[in-house]
């Protein structure tokens, strides 16, 4: 008569088997998750990258802008108009313009401007746009002709 090996025994190896399919499932199924957040995180920080590089491009553009003289203009004076400029697959276009403001007596501000900066680029296929804007008295800035 032949002995039979226990009833416990008998399923042993498949049942280690499907355990082992089962944790390598599992691993597999978190090592991507790793990986995608992982992946994601890398493409976030390129954007914020770019986002912080377009952005302190932007406010030196307003500071050049506001703030460096025009050779060709007389002290004091702004004249009105664009400037354009591309850097880096980066278009920038930076605007003065007259501003039209008057205080709360209703008298007009003189000289006033109004000086905005754009960003345009193209980010993996959508068009992204970025502006910065301030406002200028060009006279603050002038240079005093009169210190010894």
């Amino acid at each position: 008569m032949k002995s039979r090996p226990p009833l416990l025994l008998r399923g042993a190896p498949a049942f280690t088997l499907l355990e082992a399919l089962m944790a390598l499932m599992v691993f597999s199924t978190a090592v991507i998750s790793l990986v995608a957040a992982i992946n994601g995180i890398g493409t976030a920080w390129n954007d914020i990258r770019e986002d912080l590089s377009v952005q302190s491009r932007l406010e030196s553009l307003l500071v050049e802008a506001t703030r460096k003289p025009d050779p060709n203009q007389p002290s004091g004076h702004v004249a009105p108009g664009e400037r354009k400029m591309e850097e880096n697959g980066v278009s920038y276009l930076v605007k003065i313009e007259p501003l039209e403001l008057a205080n709360r007596e209703g008298h007009e501000l003189p000289q006033l401007m109004r000086v905005r900066a754009i960003a345009r680029w193209n980010d993996g296929g959508r068009d992204r746009e970025e502006t910065a804007e301030t406002w200028m008295w060009p006279p603050l800035y002038a240079p005093n002709l009169n210190q010894p």
